[in-house]
């Protein structure tokens, strides 16, 4: 039987401000354990919270970009349940009154577009961490870090929109790049600073009728969310073949077994006994801070590619991947201003200077700045080096943190434009090889582009490849 997938995704993201939400205690990830809690984190009787403004404010600002309807009122409610990791046997969540409800995240599948219903976005606490490990010992032992009770998250909930894996990997990709753009959260997924829980139910192929909702908790990169999407369809549509039921339940991505592995029978939001936190009063979102925001917020990866391929004629896809970070754009933007081919500057990010960095972020800090590669541009345009040379000299300005400039003039790499120069060495290689110029003329015209990439190496990429080209094919020709 045929089956048709839907998927929500719960997407967790921890806020970047410098303290709790409810408390002063540094929100800082490398901490030694235990080191950044207090008696409001830690739930202690007595102690009182107050709310952190950043974190409304930066749930606003993400509810703006997700063109989010913003509630006048925010209220703070108690979501009761028992962890280890809960300190208080409670988390300070919102309920019936969150941030903000309905918006949308577009997505680009292939050359289709789709709209992503987000149905609520709300501010929580984060619970704090469990470690799995061994004591002194050496028994299994369980730890615990609190130093994370008490972060500032907003979850983002989706509608069960999306119809393939493909398709949550692309939400998530879309909704990291806006926090990150906004400076909200690091996105930082290895870390815990983004992670989602999903929502996967099976149905026949055309009915219209949903299916029972199975949770996946706590995936903590887009590579094992879609590997957990897609043995949960496995999984369902094998029980259902069979003729069996699929519960409504909890259960997590197993990385080394990968299968997906039984928590707990779904709760219900009455099993958490919300209620309205007595100690933390509702907070009004005035037009004023709206309005502030929105004129604080900057321009999105969307606006992004959609000016960069109008204004500077590239493509989508080479302007979707050096908009994949805000500081990789400006980095380009940067370059160009230098009076350089966009395009060049475009090739030059794309196929040499991306693998180059382990986080495209820390482009800021790249050895070679933009009015540095502008200038190594500049002397392939030019005609000063040729493309093979300036990546040699790319090379050296990343080891020695010289000029292009200078390493051109130090080693004498000056591109050979003589024309007579050039076919005085054409002419030694075609005398030296003559079993392959043999082999060219008996009709293997692929030799060409070997005798052109030889003569470059040999020569250190320094002649003008469009001389050498007609040199060498004239010198071929016996014209």
């Amino acid at each position: 039987m045929e089956y048709e997938i839907s998927i929500g995704l719960e997407v967790h993201i921890q806020l970047l401000t410098e303290s709790k939400l409810f408390c002063s205690c540094l929100n800082k990830f490398d901490h030694n354990p235990n080191t950044n809690i207090c008696q409001v984190c830690a739930g202690l009787p007595g102690a009182l919270p107050v709310l952190n403004n950043k974190a409304v404010e930066f749930a606003v600002m993400t509810s703006v970009a997700l063109n989010l309807k913003i509630m006048p009122e925010i209220k703070f409610s108690r979501k009761n349940y028992f962890y280890p990791d809960l300190p208080k046997g409670y988390q300070i969540s919102q309920f019936d009154a969150p941030v903000s409800v309905e918006g949308c995240l577009e997505i680009k599948i292939g050359h289709v577009f789709k709209k992503v219903v987000i149905s609520r976005l709300h501010l929580e606490e984060d619970a704090g961490k469990l470690i799995h490990g061994f004591n002194q010992n050496k028994n299994e032992a369980g730890f615990i870090d609190y130093n994370r009770a008490g972060v500032p998250l907003i979850e983002i909930v989706s509608r069960p929109d999306l119809k393939s894996s493909e398709e949550a990997a692309e939400y998530l990709r879309g909704l990291r790049s806006i926090v990150r753009y906004l400076g909200v959260c690091d996105g930082n997924m290895e870390e815990g600073s983004l992670r989602c829980d999903v929502n996967v139910s099976l149905h026949k192929k055309g009915s219209s009728e949903s299916g029972t909702k199975v949770e996946i908790k706590n995936l903590n990169s887009v590579r094992h969310m879609v590997k957990a999407i897609e043995f949960e369809r496995q999984r369902q549509a094998k029980i259902i073949d069979l003729g069996g039921l699929i519960f409504q339940e909890t259960r997590f991505w197993d990385e080394k077994k990968h299968d997906t592995v039984l928590m707990r029978r779904k709760e219900y939001s009455d099993d958490y006994r919300y209620f309205l936190d007595p100690d933390i009063p509702g907070v009004k979102i005035s037009k004023g801070l709206i309005k502030k925001i929105k004129s604080d917020i900057p321009e999105l990866q969307v606006g992004k590619i959609n000016r960069f391929v109008r204004d500077y004629d590239l493509s989508f896809e080479q302007a979707e991947k050096i908009t994949e970070t805000r500081q990789l754009a400006d980095y380009f933007e940067k370059t160009v201003a230098f009076n350089c081919s966009p395009r060049d500057v475009c090739n030059w990010l794309i196929n040499i200077i991306r693998s180059r960095l382990s986080d495209l972020r820390k482009i800021a800090d790249f050895s070679v700045q933009p009015e540095e590669l502008s200038q190594l541009i500049g002397m392939v345009d030019n005609g000063t080096i040729s493309w093979t040379t300036a990546k040699n000299v790319f090379e050296d300005m990343l080891k020695s943190r010289k000029s292009a400039n200078d390493i051109v003039s130090e080693k004498g790499l000056f591109q050979i434009c003589d024309k007579n120069e050039i076919n005085k060495i054409v002419k030694a290689y075609i005398d030296k090889h003559t079993e392959k110029v043999d082999a060219y003329n008996r009709g293997n015209k692929n030799l060409f582009s070997y005798f052109i990439g030889q003569i470059m190496k040999e020569t250190e990429g320094r002649l003008n490849p469009q001389i050498l080209n007609k040199v060498l094919r004239k010198r071929l020709l016996n014209e």
